[in-house]
């Protein structure tokens, strides 16, 4: 998986351009250094799509935030991918003065499927839930610490296998954030279906990562809220 893992972070470079301008900004919150803080609901993200047709994205703000991602390849002789990926969170200022550790958790839950079929070759299907704390101050844009929620990948899985859980106190962010700073905190989900290898004549082989229900509440990633409390 240190591949797929390797493709992800070169997608979340693209993606921290596009933050640089702060476009997807819908409001950020002020929290006082040292004062523990609780901010319910999410009010910005963003999603993207491979070029293959077989991939959906969205994310919304109702049942206060919700991120959806699916993508599936049917590869008929010919390697190829699709991809699709996003996050949703809350952009934070830090007033005061000076840094401070900080625990950062957030409250939520994930839900999906994967599943595929090969008859010969390579199929991986991949998915990926994350926490993250991102530092934009002053249109900049870098990951300063990230927690693996869950992470799975398998090349033949003929049954469907749940990805699902509860985002909690055991997927707590520890870090440091300064006083003038603005911070990003966001969940973040990745959804791969590849093949790699090409035959001929052509064999049928399919793949599917299904974090996808169209909005709040069942396949995808909830988001509820981000507690703050400070060391």
């Amino acid at each position: 998986m240190a591949k797929i893992r390797n493709k992800v972070e070169q997608l979340e470079l693209k993606d921290g351009e596009k933050i640089k301008d702060m476009s997807t900004l819908r409001g950020t919150v002020n929290v006082a250094k040292g004062t523990n803080s609780t901010i319910t609901g999410a009010d910005s993200g963003t999603v993207y799509r491979s070029d293959y047709p077989n991939t959906i994205g969205s994310w919304g703000t109702s049942s206060n935030g919700w991120l959806d991602c699916r993508s599936e390849y049917s590869w008929p002789g010919n390697g190829g991918e699709g991809y699709a990926w996003g996050w949703i969170g809350k952009y934070v200022n830090i007033t005061g003065s000076g840094s401070q550790n900080c625990t950062v958790t957030f409250s939520g839950n994930y839900n999906g499927t994967l599943q595929t079929a090969a008859e010969l070759g390579s199929m991986q299907v991949y998915c990926l839930v994350a926490a993250q704390v991102c530092d934009v101050t002053g249109g900049g844009f870098s990951v300063i610490a990230e927690e693996t929620i869950a992470e799975r990948g398998f090349s033949l899985l003929m049954l469907p296998n749940t990805v699902s859980g509860t985002i909690g106190g055991g997927n707590s962010i520890q870090c440091n954030l300064q006083a003038g700073h603005t911070y990003l905190l966001r969940l973040k989900l990745y959804t791969s279906s590849e093949a790699s290898i090409s035959y001929w004549p052509p064999f049928v082989s399919w793949g599917l990562t299904d974090f996808d229900n169209g909005g709040a509440d069942g396949q995808g990633v909830d988001y509820s809220s981000v507690n703050l409390t400070w060391n």
